[in-house]
C-alpha cells in the first residue's frame, strides 16, 4: 500500500492502536506508527487529537509488526490466566482470593488484572469488549509473523491451539473470557 500511495504522490503510514473503545472515544489511545520520520511529522497534528501517546517504531510496517507482537503476548497472558484460575479452582482455592492476589503479585499485568476479574465475573455473553473469534484471529496473525521471521513461538502456537479449540466449541461470538468455562469442560 505504501508503494501504491507513493506512486500517486501520497504519503503512507501504518498506525495500529491500543486501547478499548472507551479510550478511542476519549482520545486516549496509544498509536503504534510505522512511517518515514518526515511523513510522521507531517501527520502528527492530525494524529495527536486521537491519542495520548504516539510511538514511532520505524519504517512503514513497523507499527503493525509491534501491534501483532503485543496482541500475541496478550493472547498468551489470557490463556495463562485462564489456566492459572482453573488450576486454582481444581486445587480447592477460593477463586476471588486467587484473582485478587494475582492482580497484586509479580505476575500481574494489565491483561492479567483485567482478565482474571472478567473471567470470574462471567459476563461472557454481554458487554463484550473482544470476542473469542477476534482473539483467535489476532493470535493466528501474531504466530504467522513470528513464524515468518523465524522467531521462537512455542507459547504463541499453544495459545493459538487453545483459542482454536474455544472457537471450534462454538464460543467465537462470546467474550474471549469464556476460555475459563471452556477449560472447565
Amino acid at each position: 500500500m505504501a508503494k501504491h500511495a507513493s506512486a500517486h504522490g501520497l504519503r503512507y503510514l501504518d498506525s495500529p492502536v491500543t486501547g478499548l473503545p472507551d479510550a478511542a472515544a476519549a482520545g486516549t489511545l496509544t498509536l503504534f506508527i510505522g512511517a518515514d520520520a518526515a511523513d510522521l511529522a507531517a501527520a502528527r497534528p492530525m494524529l495527536e487529537p486521537l491519542c495520548t501517546r504516539i510511538v514511532h517504531f520505524g519504517e512503514v510496517g513497523a507499527g503493525t509488526a509491534y501491534k501483532l507482537i503485543q496482541n500475541l503476548l496478550g493472547s498468551i497472558q489470557i490463556a495463562a490466566t485462564a489456566e492459572a484460575l482453573r488450576t486454582a479452582e481444581l486445587a480447592g482455592l477460593d477463586l476471588a482470593t486467587v484473582a485478587d492476589t494475582l492482580t497484586r503479585g509479580s505476575s500481574a499485568s494489565p491483561t492479567v488484572i483485567r482478565m482474571s476479574k472478567l473471567m470470574l465475573d462471567g459476563p461472557h455473553g454481554r458487554d463484550i469488549a473482544f470476542t473469542a473469534a477476534l482473539r483467535l484471529k489476532d493470535t493466528r496473525i501474531g504466530v504467522e509473523l513470528a513464524d515468518a521471521v523465524g522467531a521462537p513461538a512455542a507459547l504463541g502456537h499453544t495459545a493459538l491451539d487453545i483459542f482454536q479449540c474455544l472457537v471450534a466449541a462454538g464460543y467465537g461470538d462470546l467474550s474471549e473470557t469464556k476460555l475459563i468455562d471452556h477449560l472447565r469442560n
